[in-house]
């Protein structure tokens, strides 16, 4: 590895400091120097480059710097890029994509002019993060580390994850190409990692359901079940509030989700148009009745034990994971695990794909048939009659011949 240090000298003539940086390139004992500098920041981050990321890197990002004909960086354009999106983006939303590039491009290419960035530094970044630790098994290994136990198997980034990254990254260089920082945008059409096909989703079989109910903490029992029983979101159903259920026509509406602020939290809109919806849950609906009662119509319906919103994440790694231990179950079954668990069962009892794809809150179609077309067999079935065709007799294989 190579090794890098910052060396001071005080200029008398100009009664300043200046700063370089001494390094030795991996495997070689000879000594070589920067030029010398006019910021101390400018030389630890060149310092610090030359660490992570190899002498040539950082000479190259020296040079840039030197040499800037006043195009932003990648870091210095996402606020001014956020800002464009600010009017059709929640400030939810907004505050994700700063922690996305955080995590991703702009740890590779943040420092550079935009209009300097190749498409080979973007090869590069993609095929960096590729091997990188997610930052949610990063917590789990500290929290292992400390609790003294086994250290999770590694998790690095699905392509899915960098795919939405690189979209992030195509972007803020859209709109810089737009303001003439940029005569083209360098990350289009670069080749990204293959997107594997879904794997059949975890679900319940009845008999698992049955278990894991009784084993559920009782308070927390008819917040799954609403969940299993209309295909809600998580957010959705921690979201629904008294004035949602309406007793009359036995339906409750979902017209509310809890999404990711830019700290915490906040109630909003749900995920798509179609998302804002009212399910039918017949006379089911009853059952939740005792929980109504007593609140005033803008209160939470599920809460925690102790009140309040429940958080997902504090739910599933308690209460849910409790019952999954206590019941047995191996599958990784989430939370989420209980919508597919509904759709599946649903279609599976030859429910139509479009009253699923209505009460799931799904923006199309093809995405009910997207995710469960292996469920679909009812139409399949009713493709085979439609065609009707058998093999003529004369060309049916005879056993002997």
């Amino acid at each position: 590895m190579a090794s890098a240090s910052i060396q001071e000298r005080f200029n008398k003539t100009e009664q300043v400091m200046r700063y370089r940086v001494a390094y030795r390139r991996e495997g070689s004992r000879k000594v070589e120097t920067t030029p010398w500098l006019a910021h101390l920041e400018d030389a630890l981050l060149v310092q610090e480059t030359i660490k992570k990321r190899g002498v040539d890197v950082a000479l190259r990002l020296l040079d840039l710097q030197t040499n800037t004909r006043g195009v932003p960086t990648l870091t210095e354009w996402l606020p001014s890029h956020l800002e464009r999106r600010a009017t059709k983006t929640t400030p939810g939303t907004l505050a994700e994509y700063k922690r996305m590039a955080a995590r991703t491009f702009l740890i590779r290419l943040g420092e550079i002019p935009m209009d300097q960035i190749t498409g080979d530094d973007v090869i590069g970044w993609i095929a960096w993060q590729m091997k990188q630790t997610t930052e949610r098994w990063q917590k789990k290994a500290i929290t292992a580390a400390k609790n003294g136990t086994e250290r999770p198997k590694e998790e690095f980034y699905l392509p899915k994850s960098i795919k939405n990254a690189h979209g992030l990254l195509s972007s803020m260089l859209s709109t810089a190409q737009a303001a003439g920082h940029i005569n083209r945008n360098v990350a289009k059409g670069v080749d990204l990692p293959k997107v594997e096909v879904q794997e059949e989703k975890d679900i319940f079989t009845r008999d698992e359901w049955l278990s894991f109910f009784a084993a559920m903490q009782d308070h927390y029992k008819p917040f799954i079940a609403f969940i299993l029983l209309t295909g809600a979101r998580m957010g959705e159903a921690t979201a629904v509030r008294v004035r949602d259920f309406n007793l009359k026509t036995e339906s409750v509406s979902i017209r509310q989700a809890w999404k990711k602020a830019e700290v915490g939290v906040e109630l909003g809109s749900p995920k798509s148009s179609r998302s804002r919806r009212t399910i039918l849950l017949g006379s089911a609906i009853h059952d939740f009745a005792p929980l109504l009662e007593g609140k005033a119509a803008d209160d939470l319906v599920f809460t925690a034990i102790r009140g309040g919103q429940i958080h997902a994440q504090r739910f599933r790694e308690r209460q849910w994971q409790a019952a999954v231990v206590k019941s047995k179950i191996s599958k990784g079954l989430t939370p989420h695990s209980l919508r597919h668990t509904f759709a599946s069962w649903a279609l599976m009892e030859g429910v139509p794909a479009q009253v699923v794809q209505m009460r799931l809150g799904h923006e199309s179609l093809a995405t009910t048939s997207k995710v469960y077309a292996h469920l679909l067999l009812s139409e399949q079935a009713q493709a085979v009659e439609s065609i009707g065709w058998r093999m003529p007799v004369s060309a049916t294989p005879q056993i002997g011949s």
